[in-house]
């Protein structure tokens, strides 16, 4: 074995398990943690030519960090767009999870669906309901009326209402 393995070997053996810990106080979930670590000590074998190895342990916290802030931010747009959903059909997000493939399905379709609809019209969809800004922050943001907010966001959900199934 060279030598760079045998130092690999060791910085893994060091701190893969310090690595989990900071991985698990952000994520909770262990097979996700293992997963980012395993990613991160592949990025770094990748970049090994690049990364001084005083610097190879604060590498690898920085990716572990960064996937797991990822990896919340991903299931927190997921929640976002269940709620959105569940208020758009007047179901619970508790029925939505319940039959998940059919929620991701529905969930799929609506991107598509808000794809559709034109730039300004999609920007307002996402500030008012993915970033729960308020309609007089969105018109701020935007420098349009309060009123030309509502318009976009009525044609938005008539739009997504006839466009997804309805069971």
């Amino acid at each position: 074995m060279s030598n760079e393995k045998k130092e690999f070997e060791i910085l893994f053996r060091d701190i893969y398990p310090k690595l989990y810990y900071a991985a698990q106080q952000i994520v909770k979930d262990d097979e996700m943690c293992r997963d980012f670590i395993s990613d991160s000590f592949l990025q770094l074998w990748s970049r090994r030519t690049e990364v001084e190895p005083s610097k190879r342990a604060a590498f690898l916290y920085r990716i572990v960090h960064n996937k797991c802030i990822d990896y919340i931010r991903k299931e927190s747009a997921k929640k976002k767009y269940i709620e959105f959903y569940s208020m758009l059909y007047g179901t619970s997000a508790e029925e939505i999870e319940g039959s998940w493939e059919e929620s991701e399905r529905r969930i799929q379709a609506m991107y598509r669906n808000i794809e559709t609809l034109t730039p300004q019209t999609q920007k307002i969809l996402k500030l008012c309901y993915f970033q729960n800004k308020k309609y007089r922050e969105a018109a701020e943001e935007l420098g349009i009326s309060i009123s030309a907010v509502r318009k976009h966001i009525v044609q938005a959900l008539k739009v997504l209402r006839a466009a997804l199934p309805h069971e």
